[in-house]
């Protein structure tokens, strides 16, 4: 018979790993069988289910974080911002092959605010999923791991 933690959401990842492994698995009245209990019990005792975990939900900040920085620049406005900026760069600094240099105008110098202003929202956004990455880092247990919210603080 298998020994499991008493986690009830670490047995269902280490049934997932048994499973993966070409185990068949399979619960009789709260019993666990297996087609070969020794080396299931081996997958047991040697997963890491916390490091395990942890990359989940490191895998799943990042995600998040992700969805959160297209909703404010989209990756086709993200390589239109990194155009235009090089273009403007270019000109101010006379490096344009076809313009000569020259001082930005007003609407010019607008449109790089803009565009500095939704940087500082995807940098908030980075800066708060590295706050995340780092906090799961420092947890010791599944279970803290495996209940730490990764939608507060946004």
């Amino acid at each position: 018979m298998i020994t499991f933690p008493a986690n009830p959401n670490e047995i269902s990842v280490l049934v997932n790993e048994i499973e993966k492994a070409g185990i068949e698995f399979e619960w009789r009245d709260n019993v666990p069988f297996s087609s070969d209990d020794v080396a299931a019990q081996t997958i047991v005792d040697n997963f890491n289910a916390v490091a395990f975990v942890q990359a989940e939900k490191i895998l799943a900040v990042k995600k998040l974080a992700q969805e959160k920085i297209f909703s404010i620049l989209p990756d086709w406005k993200q390589s239109n911002y990194n155009g235009r900026m090089n273009e403007l760069n270019a000109i101010a600094s006379g490096n344009h092959p076809i313009e000569l240099q020259r001082v930005l105008t007003d609407i010019e110098k607008n449109e790089i605010a803009v565009m500095f202003a939704a940087m500082q929202q995807t940098i908030a956004i980075r800066d708060q999923s590295d706050v995340h990455e780092i906090t799961i880092n420092t947890f010791s247990t599944f279970s803290d791991v495996f209940n730490y919210d990764i939608t507060a603080g946004w």
